[in-house]
């Protein structure tokens, strides 16, 4: 044998990679131009910060309630939202709706579409019996 000469690799190792680099590309093309997951959308990212910041007020008012025996009024209720002046609002611009009765304190925002009574309303509420939501 002549050690000038040197052998080719054999053929599967050039199968192995073609394989491999094929793999990547194909790797790569799935990550560019497949969807990873739902990213929200406006109205949504603005639909969970309503819901939470109507959980923080409803739980404000069930922990009046346990302190004084009664529901604050709708007054004390809308000093809770900071507003300077006008109804408090929900984050597409329509004023609040509050429910009070002896049972229950509520709180409704009309949701993504601006009109309530529909699917996308919001609503946090305390029950005088169970304090919970």
């Amino acid at each position: 044998m002549n050690s000038t000469t040197s052998e080719a690799p054999p053929t599967w190792y050039f199968i192995l990679v073609v394989l491999w680099f094929g793999f990547l590309i194909l790797a790569a093309l799935w990550f560019l131009f497949v969807p990873q997951g739902h990213s929200p959308t406006r109205d949504e990212i603005r639909a969970q910060v309503v819901t939470e910041r109507l959980q923080v007020v409803v739980e404000r008012i069930g922990q009046l309630r346990a302190e004084h025996g009664a529901w604050p009024s709708q007054r004390e209720i809308e000093a809770f939202f900071d507003r300077d002046s006008g109804p408090p609002i929900d984050n597409w611009g329509v004023p609040l709706r509050f429910e009070v009765t002896e049972e229950r304190v509520a709180i409704v925002s009309a949701g993504i579409d601006g009109v309530f009574g529909t699917s996308d309303d919001i609503t946090a509420s305390v029950h005088a019996a169970a304090e919970s939501r």
